[in-house]
């Protein structure tokens, strides 16, 4: 029932906004494909955007270091709210397949908040790697962790142009993440940056790809 809901309620905005819009606006190009509005003549996309400060990252991050921010390196981050759309249990489950596969010391960091935080604390507590798995929970310096990190981790199902993809590329971060098409519309923009794209939902894949 909620999913024909839902399926009405779009169809009603799609027909009023292609009828008495003078203006639809999306963050992406992708995004109005999606809602079904990539041939309206009234469309514009205004994408989002990320403050860059120079090249300021530090690359001289050392094995076990800590940083100023309580970063222990290699650090992974993933950024976004606790919801089903994130995937956040897929990058869990390609973190402990990392640390299986291989020799590496990365911590996995989870920061955000939402409606998931227990199931995923339950996910972690199985984990082999458990004490390598940190929910930091909302932190209000999310951009300033994302800069200090060695990579940043992208899982979701779905994405327009995430704000946590330009404070990565503002910051010089590289990025790991899922094949989805405003990510791609983004990194485009970007040539030579360092970004590699999953094209599965497949951990064994993710962790590869880390």
């Amino acid at each position: 029932w909620r999913n024909i809901k839902l399926s009405v309620y779009l169809s009603l905005h799609r027909l009023i906004a292609q009828r008495l819009a003078q203006r639809i606006i999306t963050v992406s190009a992708s995004v109005a494909t999606d809602l079904g509005f990539a041939q309206s003549s009234a469309l514009r996309v205004i994408r989002n955007v990320a403050e860059a400060k120079g090249n300021e990252r530090q690359q001289s991050n050392k094995l076990g270091e800590q940083s100023p921010l309580g970063l222990s390196h290699p650090a992974i981050v993933i950024v976004g709210r606790l919801v089903r759309v994130k995937r956040v249990d897929l990058a869990i489950q390609a973190f402990g397949i990392l640390g299986e596969g291989t020799r590496s010391k990365a911590t996995l960091y989870i920061i955000g908040d939402g409606e998931l935080r227990d199931e995923l604390e339950g996910l972690v507590a199985n984990s082999q790697l458990r004490s390598r798995i940190r929910l930091l929970g909302f932190r209000s310096d999310a951009k300033e962790l994302i800069a200090a990190a060695d990579l940043l981790l992208i899982t979701s199902d779905s994405e327009g142009i995430p704000s946590v993809l330009l404070e990565a590329v503002a910051a010089g971060t590289p990025v790991v993440s899922r094949q989805l098409p405003g990510i791609e519309e983004t990194l485009r923009m970007f040539p030579g940056f360092p970004a590699r794209l999953i094209p599965s939902a497949k951990p064994i894949e993710i962790a590869q790809g880390l």
